[in-house]
Parts: structure tokens; sequence; C-alpha cells
């Protein structure tokens, strides 16, 4: 008898699936999939909601008294093939308010193929503060694996004498008093590293639409990761960071034995030391949430690049916090599988579901979505001074959701191509 209807229920709907329950009653799977991501996205306003929380209580950074020693602070830079940006970044280094005699800004050039070597070894020549390193000459024949980054990072330290240790990138802008306000937190003796805030410049004018919204994705995808950074810091768990504006003390550096343990991956100079260091240092890693100390980068130019770039970034998720915060990320990941799913079968079977349109309900779902990320963006817009794209930030859902899953899949094979080299 059951088997006969439903012959008869496939026979009369060639669109739509559906699936039995033990009372005999058949719902449709469309439904099944809405109400899974409806229960996904209360989840989802849960965490939203911790994460707002935590990143406005923040407490806003104060100045230290400056005391009448400057310690000592080595700006590292590790460069490959970044001859269009390396004379920007070390002109802005130069302005400073920092005394030259307690700053050295290292340029440490990882096998470059254009004439970042060259730009660098002039800025060498004609400032006393600034160094040029060549990896290719201190390895000495060793490889290096693919942990080329942190090889660089490492011989920096090594040959510098700085009590301080601020990483950066050569594509990278600094306010004048970037180092004056690190320094200042250092005054605190219990401060041993310092996670400080990142932001994507936008160009003043670009040659196509494609370009402008790819930038325009990446600045606001990139705020989110930024405030989801100070979030976690601000719990006590420190899971991310960004080598283009971070810091620590040098024999913190040495006592947790630098970079071993984590040599061989070519990302996480940064995430993986972060975590290093917290345990070693229990509550001795700070988020300073100040607009002085706010470092720029350029986005990516190019899709493919920017895919590349998050698969690398991506591809050490799993391994934050020794996995506790994969739950986190899973919940995530659902959410925005469980609206894409949603989405394209609301476009393949067309069956009203509650008397509604299916891309209704996808409509409303994915508005909901918008709706639970938006107090915590605009919280981020505030800071990062970028409230003016908030007006592109619904726009971007639909692109953002289909990014999130696939991401999420490239990146969980860890492998993927980066400035030449073959990475994982």
């Amino acid at each position: 008898m059951q088997l006969h209807k439903i012959k008869k229920i496939c026979s009369n709907s060639q669109k739509i699936i559906f699936v039995p329950c033990q009372t005999g009653i058949f719902i449709p799977s469309m439904l099944i999939l809405l109400i899974v991501t409806t229960f996904l996205l209360l989840l989802y306003a849960g965490l939203m909601g911790r994460l707002q929380k935590a990143w406005e209580s923040i407490p806003g950074w104060k100045p230290v008294p400056e005391g009448p020693f400057r310690p000592r602070i080595a700006v590292i830079i590790p460069a490959r093939n970044e001859d269009a940006n390396i004379a920007a970044c070390l002109e802005s280094l130069l302005a400073q308010d920092y005394p030259a005699g307690s700053r050295e800004f290292i340029v440490v050039d990882d096998h470059s193929e254009d004439g970042t070597a060259g730009i660098a070894a002039e800025y060498d020549a004609k400032y006393t503060d600034i160094r040029l390193l060549k990896l290719a000459d201190h390895l000495r024949g060793q490889e290096a694996g693919t942990a080329f980054k942190k090889k660089a990072i490492d011989l920096a330290i090594q040959q510098s004498n700085a009590d301080i240790i601020v990483t950066t990138d050569a594509d990278c802008l600094f306010p004048r008093g970037w180092l004056l306000n690190i320094s200042s937190t250092y005054q605190d003796p219990d401060v041993i590293c310092l996670v400080m805030p990142v932001a994507y410049r936008m160009d003043a004018v670009y040659p196509s639409f494609g370009r402008k919204f790819l930038h325009l994705f990446q600045s606001l995808d990139f705020m989110t990761l930024q405030g989801i950074t100070g979030a976690w810091m601000q719990q006590k768990a420190p899971a991310l960071c960004n080598g283009a504006n971070f810091s620590y003390r040098k024999h913190a550096f040495l006592s947790v034995g630098g970079f071993s343990g984590v040599e061989q991956r070519a990302s996480g100079d940064d995430v993986f030391l972060l975590q290093k260091i917290h345990r070693a240092f229990p509550g001795q890693c700070r988020y300073l949430k100040s607009g002085d100390v706010l470092v720029e980068t350029r986005p990516v130019d190019r899709l493919p690049d920017f895919f590349r770039q998050r698969i690398r970034w991506a591809g050490k998720s799993g391994q934050i916090m020794g996995g506790k915060l994969l739950p986190v990320m899973l919940l995530v990941y659902f959410v925005n599988l469980s609206l894409l799913l949603s989405w394209i079968w609301a476009l393949v079977d067309t069956k009203a579901i509650i008397g509604l349109h299916p891309v209704f309900w996808c409509l409303l779902l994915t508005s909901l979505k918008c709706l639970l990320e938006w107090p915590f963006m605009q919280s981020l817009a505030e800071f990062f001074h970028k409230k003016p794209l908030m007006r592109w930030f619904p726009l971007m859902q639909p692109f953002h959701i289909l990014y999130t899953v696939l991401i999420g899949v490239l990146g969980a094979t860890g492998r993927t191509e980066w400035k030449g080299r073959r990475v994982r």
C-alpha cells in the first residue's frame, strides 16, 4: 500500500522529492532543508552575538607613560617579488616617530625574481637603520622546505640585537606613531606579545568595476577576520593573528624555540607562533585595539590569486588552538553550505512550500543571515573606518556564501601555489 502511494506521488510530480516519516506522512525534502538551515541560523545568531559582545568589550587602548628608556625595536619585512611595493613600505617606516638609534628595519629578501633586492639595497646603502639580508646567502645549501618565510624571520631575529620584534609585510603602510605606541604598550612588563589590527586599503581609481568589486569583497571579508581575531583574543582564545602587524619580545620567541615544530608548514609564521607563546605565557598576549597602530595592506588584484591566498590561509585552520575552535568553524561552514544547497534546490524545484515559492524562503533565510551579521559588521566598520563599504554588504551575501563553501572544500587539501611556489 505504501509503495503504491510512493509510486503515485512520484508519477504526479517529477520535480519534488518526498521523505517518508514513521507516521506514514511524506514531507518535502526542500522543507526539511529549510528547517535545518533555520536551526543552524539560530545557533549562528548566538555566535554572532558572542563575537560582537567580545569585540566591543575590548578595552580602548590607553597610552602607558613612556619611561626614560626606549626599547630597541626591530621591524622585520620578509619580501619576495615586491618591487612594486617595497619602496613605499620603507618610506613609511622611515617616517616613524621613533628614535633612529632605537629602531632597525630588516628586509629579508626571499629569493626574489624581480627588483626587490636591488631597491632594498639602495635603501640599505642610504640609511643606517635599514638592513638588507638575502636568505639565499644564509641557507648555505640547506633546504628550507616550504617554510621560507619562517626562515627569513628567524634569520632576522638571530641577527638583531633588538628587545622587541615586530613583523610586517612589504606591501604595508603604517601610521607615524605605530612604533611609538607599540613601545608604550611594552612599558607594561606583563605584555609579552601583541596582536594588532590590519585593514585593506582601497585604490582611489579602478581600471574596471571587476577589480573594484574584488577589492570591496576582500575588504569586507578581511574586516570580518580581523574582528574575529580581536574577539577571540578578548575571550582568551588567541586563535588568529596577521603577520602584517604582529609583535613579541625577543626572549619570548627564543624561549618557545621559535618556529620549531611548525617549521615545515609554509604559512603559520604568525598563528602557530602566537599559540606557542600563549601556551608558554598564558594571559600575556594582548590585542591592541587602537587606530594608532592600524596597518594597511593591499588586497590582491586577480581572482585566482585571491583564491590561492585564501586556500593557503584555510589550510591551517584545522590546527588552530589544537582544533578546539573546529566546532565554531564547522557551524559557519554548514550555515553557508545549507544556504547554498537551499538556493540550488529552489532554482531547480519550483514547487511551493507552505504556499510560497522556494526562492522566497531562500531570500528570507539569506536576509536573516545578513541581519544577524550586521551589528557585528557595523561595529567593525566603525573602528576600521569602512562604514561606506557597508552598503555593499547585503549585495555580497550570495558571493560570500559560495566563496565560503568553495574555500572550505579546497582548503581541506592545504595545497596551493603562492608567488611561484607550491605550498601547503
